[in-house]
């Protein structure tokens, strides 16, 4: 089957060794942001990307999906620790177990504790995501985001908000209020694909169709409408 991409896609080949692996580190600082982890897979040079991403890339960097195992898998805490740029993780309940190497069940009995606990170990904002979305920031604030939507476990959902909230770092938006903003995006934006194609069949393209009309929603609102239904500074 022949492969079918948007015309806008740009696509980079990604070479890790020889001459084109320093033409690729020169070109790390020509991107606004990145996002790395959808579709790259536990692939055998896995760790070494990321190893480059986190020392290299003086921008947003937002993790998701495989890289957040990669780091898991390899322990590179120290490495995110040591990172000076905006950094970004967005792990579901059972990435997030991995990396804080305990049982699912505990994330989901207390998932706030989680979050925090992987804020302090990664010097990071934290995203758990679920049918409420936790987002905790390296300054002890945790916000919450409920606006159920089952249709949004649709697959490739995640992958949606990960590359919402890169675009707006990439825009130079704080990386806490980015995140909190591209969670809210992706909130309505999925709510919008629902009115339209109903929960069960909705799917992953109908909420980026969306994103434009969440966008025209909350600016032609009067006041900020980001529905935050609780706030908490933690001591």
């Amino acid at each position: 089957m022949e492969d079918k991409l948007p015309n806008e896609t740009m696509a980079v080949p990604l070479h890790l060794s020889g001459p084109e692996y320093e033409l690729y580190k020169r070109n790390l600082s020509t991107y606004s942001s990145i996002v790395v982890g959808p579709g790259l897979g536990l692939r055998p040079d896995g760790k070494q990307l990321i190893e480059e991403l986190l020392m290299n890339y003086a921008g947003p960097l937002v993790i998701d999906a495989d890289a957040l195992n990669l780091i898991a898998e390899h322990k590179l805490f120290e490495h995110l620790m040591r990172r000076k740029h905006a950094t970004v993780l967005t792990p579901h309940p059972g990435e997030m177990a991995r990396l804080l190497g305990i049982p699912k069940d505990q994330v989901r009995d207390d998932p706030a504790k989680a979050v925090m606990q992987a804020v302090k170990m990664t010097h990071a904002t934290v995203l758990l995501k679920g049918a409420a979305t936790l987002i905790g920031s390296t300054e002890d604030v945790l916000y919450l985001n409920h606006y159920p939507n089952d249709g949004m476990a649709t697959a490739g959902s995640g992958d949606v908000l990960a590359g919402m909230i890169g675009g707006l770092l990439g825009q130079k938006v704080d990386p806490f209020q980015g995140t909190l903003l591209g969670v809210y995006l992706h909130s309505l934006a999925g709510d919008l694909a629902a009115q339209t194609f109903g929960h069960r069949s909705m799917t992953a393209p109908d909420i980026i169709e969306n994103i434009s009309h969440a966008f025209k929603d909350i600016k032609a609102a009067p006041e900020p409408s980001v529905p935050v239904e609780g706030r908490a500074r933690l001591r």
